[in-house]
């Protein structure tokens, strides 16, 4: 089967009618109606690639099928619809900010959340070690003789 051939079947098949195939592939590849004709009736011997791959995308068709004659007439769906997962507010609120940012921004911001992150895990009070038995002891600070 011709590549024309598999274009009109492909565009039949999505419910275009007969006589307005041309048109439809004219319109949809940015070409001249005469070009089109010139591709069904052999006076071009091949429709280019980019023209094969706007068809293929319009009527939802497998680009390797139009142009080879392999494969699957349709587009293989990757896709399948799932559960959608909604992100808590305060996740979401920080995959928008990360996306407004720019690289160096994003750099910026992560050095300065690891420097606060380490800040508050610094201990603040009375230093706690652990005995020989492993029980923590508080150790208290003596006072500085003035």
């Amino acid at each position: 089967m011709s590549v024309t051939k598999r274009i009109e079947r492909l565009l039949l098949d999505r419910g275009v009618h007969p006589r307005k195939i041309k048109r439809e592939i004219s319109v949809a590849c940015n070409v001249r109606y005469e070009t089109v004709r010139q591709w069904f009736n052999g006076d071009i011997y091949q429709v280019g690639a980019d023209y094969l791959i706007t068809i293929a995308d319009k009527w939802d068709g497998n680009f390797e099928w139009l142009r080879t004659g392999d494969g699957p007439m349709y587009r293989v769906r990757m896709e399948e619809d799932g559960p959608v997962y909604q992100l808590p507010p305060e996740k979401q609120a920080w995959l928008d900010l990360y996306d407004r940012t720019t690289e160096f921004e994003r750099t910026l911001l992560v050095s300065e959340l690891d420097r606060i992150r380490h800040a508050f895990r610094k201990p603040s009070g009375p230093s706690v070690k652990r005995g020989h038995n492993g029980a923590a002891v508080r150790i208290q600070e003596s006072p500085v003789a003035s």
